[in-house]
């Protein structure tokens, strides 16, 4: 072999070598890099990348870029319940409540779970309005057509306080079909005869019932699909005063029993609530208790709520608060009605006789605003959909007769606690009713 040959295999082999060094080396720093920095595969999830980019863009309060990020994540994702919320709050927040109703609307239309989308108890699917053709009796979803020679099957959500929120909508429902059948909770089926006094082809199924039983109707929908279907904005919510009415011998029944006596302002208290929804619960029923026994000149009614505790719903209950009670019961400043109720009837009997409530329960608030009764809501910094808590200092969105009280960053609790009390002892005491 020749000088020149042996030279250019050298050269060929140092060269090689080189390479592979090279290449040895940038893979060792590379996967140094990646574990010290984990990567984010976003190759085949665009809609991630808007999510993220659109929470990044409204955390640092950059609302309308935040707004069209997570309008282009829904264009990839059109089934994400999160992003719908994300969406509305944003919109919330940049002032336009409009749009913000808009999107809560059709995202509770699409899926009766969404209430409960900002706490993670949900399931993020999409909803379907036939899925119980067999159950319904009935193959037709209506969606907002008038059909006057046909029947209707309305089935209300799990959510007694979404029940109570939409069966506003019953009237105008009524108004488009020959007749509607409504499927209630036991607990709710009073309480929704009591449209029937504007509503003359409305009739009242208590689920409880055996499901054969029901009646073949032409066509069902879904209670909280309707506020989409029939095309309600922020403007023109049916509703905003009384649509509700209490039965009045419960009302004379509650008189005769426990107000009958009582000449002095009557606020009604109702501090059961999610902990899902209140964090600082605990120390949130405390300040109110705390400030109830400070106040005088005044009774103080302690109000139930009937739902469930499936999903750990806090309870008043607890050793520090039972003593705290039983202290105002000594004072003569309270009464415990709590256990007088039996159904949301009984409750809006209770109502109809307090001057203003001041509360936290979603359910409670919700039938004291149908009854058009003047309510303080205290809202944690994180509300549901429902309360559009980024907008203080308003009356509610559904009803007329509720103010709004709403924690902010680094705002105390207690400060809140007496600005609503403040509020409801100037409340004038014809609000309760009379004998």
């Amino acid at each position: 072999m020749s000088i020149l040959g042996l030279r250019g295999s050298l050269c060929a082999v140092a060269l090689g070598v080189a390479i592979f060094l090279v290449v040895g080396t940038s893979s060792r720093h590379q996967n140094a890099d990646e574990s010290l920095y984990p990567r984010k595969d976003y190759s085949q999830d665009v809609g991630k990348i808007y999510h993220d980019l659109g929470c990044w863009q409204a955390k640092r309060k950059d609302y309308k870029r935040a707004i069209k990020t997570f309008s282009y994540a829904l264009q990839e994702s059109p089934d994400s319940l999160d992003l719908y919320d994300q969406l509305g709050r944003a919109y919330e927040c940049d002032g336009n409540k409009t749009r913000a109703f808009k999107t809560y609307i059709r995202a509770i239309a699409r899926n009766q779970h969404f209430s409960d989308v900002r706490f993670g108890c949900y399931e993020d699917d999409v909803y379907s309005g036939d899925q119980g053709n067999l159950l319904l009796g009935s193959s037709e979803v209506w969606k907002g057509q008038t059909v006057p020679n046909k029947s209707l099957l309305v089935y209300t959500p799990e959510s007694d306080a979404d029940t109570v929120m939409f069966l506003r909508f019953i009237p105008d429902v009524a108004r488009k079909v020959g007749r509607v059948v409504l499927v209630a909770k036991p607990s709710l089926v009073r309480i929704c005869k009591s449209l029937k006094h504007c509503t003359s082809n409305l009739e009242v199924i208590d689920t409880s019932s055996c499901l054969a039983t029901l009646p073949q109707c032409h066509c069902h929908v879904a209670l909280s699909q309707v506020p989409a279907y029939l095309n309600y904005t922020y403007q023109n919510v049916p509703g905003r005063a009384a649509y509700l009415k209490p039965d009045q011998a419960v009302v004379k029944k509650f008189h005769d029993a426990v107000f009958a006596k009582d000449i002095s302002l009557k606020i009604g208290i109702a501090l059961d609530a999610s902990k899902n929804l209140y964090r600082d619960i605990n120390v949130l029923s405390s300040l109110v208790l705390d400030q109830l026994i400070k106040c005088s000149g005044v009774m103080f009614y302690f109000l139930p709520t009937l739902n469930s505790d499936k999903d750990g719903d806090y309870k008043i209950e607890s050793i520090v608060h039972h003593i705290k009670i039983s202290e105002l019961k000594n004072a003569g400043k309270c009464v415990d009605v709590r256990n007088l109720c039996r159904d949301w009837v009984d409750v809006a009997a209770i109502l109809a006789h307090c001057d203003v409530v001041i509360g936290l329960d979603n359910t409670v608030m919700h039938l004291a605003g149908a009854l058009g009764k003047k309510a303080i809501m205290l809202l944690p910094e994180v509300a549901d959909w429902r309360w559009m808590c980024y907008s203080e200092g308003e009356s509610s969105v559904w009803y007329k007769s509720i103010t709004k009280i709403c924690k902010k960053e680094s705002t105390p609790w207690d400060g809140l606690v007496s600005r609503a009390l403040k509020i409801a002892l100037a409340a004038d005491k014809k609000q309760a009713v009379k004998f």
